[in-house]
């Protein structure tokens, strides 16, 4: 342990002394004074049995009386005179006007747009090819092939693909080119 080291924890060590003896030292908090005052008598009366009791805060609002021991069963209770009154109702709107709202709806028969892109397309002994990219998946499709559930690859034209939404059955075409 270094120099610096442990002068700070001696330091700390001290504050932590000096803050507990403060609070051993200091006067317990007394929240209000309470002193008995007797009426004075009127000459020849007799002096009354009864001692009212006068109670005079030191400092800060007066606060109800609360047991120490219900305050701690109950923390999260908000008194009565820190509650203050409820706010009024809100009034009803004076035209309370109903509107009809009119949700546009897809029609059924309308395919949503291609998940494919084109990358080329070639010739071999058995017809032509599309090479496809469905998200991140390389797709070789030839006529007649099932690509997804939803598409089948009807055609393969000059430069065109043209694809069957089987859900729907519209036909959707994508451009295509001839890879070199």
């Amino acid at each position: 342990m270094s120099a610096a080291q442990s002068w700070r924890r001696a330091a700390l060590w001290g504050l932590l002394l000096a803050v507990l003896y403060a609070a051993w030292r200091a006067p317990p908090a007394q929240e209000e004074v309470v002193a008995p005052v007797a009426r004075a008598a009127a000459p020849g009366a007799q002096r009354p049995a009864v001692v009212e009791a006068v109670s005079t805060p030191v400092s800060g609002p007066a606060m109800p009386a609360v047991s120490a021991d219900e305050a701690w069963r109950q923390p999260f209770v908000i008194p009565a005179w820190a509650r203050g009154a409820e706010p009024p109702p809100m009034p009803a709107p004076a035209s309370a006007a109903v509107r009809e709202v009119v949700l546009e709806q897809t029609p059924s028969n309308v395919a949503p747009p291609l998940p494919f892109k084109a990358l080329g397309r070639y010739e071999d002994e058995r017809g032509p090819v599309a090479l496809l990219l469905h998200f991140d998946q390389s797709l070789f499709a030839r006529p007649g092939d099932k690509v997804t559930d939803a598409y089948v690859l009807e055609a393969i034209q000059d430069h065109m693909a043209v694809f069957l939404h089987v859900p729907t059955q519209t036909r959707q075409s994508l451009e295509i080119s001839s890879s070199p």
